[in-house]
């Protein structure tokens, strides 16, 4: 109560004992009476004890602190006066006299659904039990395999990237000195200027001076011997690639009819064709001809049909 009286500002009312007091606060104004011990609030006379606003006005009185202010009822003394006498004792319920009125009975019992629960509600204070079957709520802390140190695990362990990232550099370094060697020795020349053999390591002749003239080269085969691929010319061992094939898929249907129509030609005479020339008539004639649907059927004829 002291520390919740700290958000809450008594104002002296003026009276002449100095007892009435306005104690300010959120969400409003409490009117304390330390003569006659009460408070709007009520909490001071249904519990013996001074609130938060009573503190707050005692404070600000500073005649005598707030554990003078409690009812006689809570004090030591009153303890002791309760406790002063011997108890006394009790003969069994046996021996106990015999009435008319009917034995009390003890209430009901509903029972609630679902399992009954066989352990007590544990306060937030108490340590949990230690069980061998039981996993405990609190684990132990993780410790990294690799470096020993607690807080991580080995996969986000920061020096072993660090080595990890140290050894690739070593031998990428490894690597490319490797690479440089060969490098540097076809570099090596005598001290005339004559580049140095780096497999005996003796200066070899210069090349000879090149000209933009082309090479002819002559093979000579014998009759005995057949021409092979390798002798065979250039341009006939290089050749065009194949067109590639283009497959259409779909669905493959089914004719209507088992045995479809034979295409029947059917010429059209050059009387039929009006307006053109009598050989462009003949032309047309000799090509143009009616070929009928595959799977198509004449309609059949009815009786009536004549």
């Amino acid at each position: 109560m002291t520390k919740l009286s700290r958000n809450w500002f008594p104002q002296w009312s003026g009276d002449d004992k100095e007892v009435l007091y306005e104690v300010q606060g959120w969400p409003t104004n409490m009117v304390v009476d330390l003569g006659s011990r009460t408070c709007t609030c009520r909490f001071w006379q249904l519990t013996g004890m001074p609130c938060m606003h009573a503190i707050a006005a005692i404070q600000d009185k500073n005649d005598k602190r707030p554990e003078e202010y409690c009812h006689d009822w809570l004090t030591m003394d009153a303890y002791r006066r309760t406790y002063c006498f011997n108890v006394n004792p009790i003969k069994g319920q046996d021996l106990w006299e015999k009435t008319g009125s009917p034995a009390p009975v003890p209430p009901p019992v509903k029972i609630k659904p679902g399992r009954p629960t066989l352990n007590r509600r544990k306060d937030k204070d108490e340590q949990p039990v230690s069980s061998k079957t039981r996993m405990k709520r609190k684990y132990n802390p993780i410790r990294c395999l690799y470096c020993g140190e607690v807080g991580h695990n080995r996969r986000t362990c920061k020096v072993k990237k660090q080595e990890e990232a140290s050894e690739q550099a070593r031998l990428m370094q490894l690597q490319l000195a490797v690479v440089a060697a060969p490098a540097n020795a076809n570099d090596k020349h005598a001290p005339n200027g004559t580049p140095i053999d780096p497999v005996t390591q003796d200066p070899t002749n210069p090349p000879a001076a090149t000209s933009n003239a082309p090479t002819e080269m002559i093979i000579d085969q014998s009759e005995g011997v057949p021409v092979t691929q390798e002798s065979q010319p250039l341009s006939d061992k290089v050749r065009a690639r194949p067109p590639k094939l283009h497959v259409k898929k779909g669905k493959t249907t089914i004719p209507a009819s088992p045995q479809p129509a034979a295409a029947t030609t059917i010429p059209i005479s050059a009387e039929t064709i009006k307006g053109t020339s009598s050989a462009t008539a003949k032309k047309l004639a000799s090509f143009m001809t009616f070929v009928p649907t595959p799977g198509f059927k004449h309609p059949k004829k009815k009786d009536n049909d004549v």
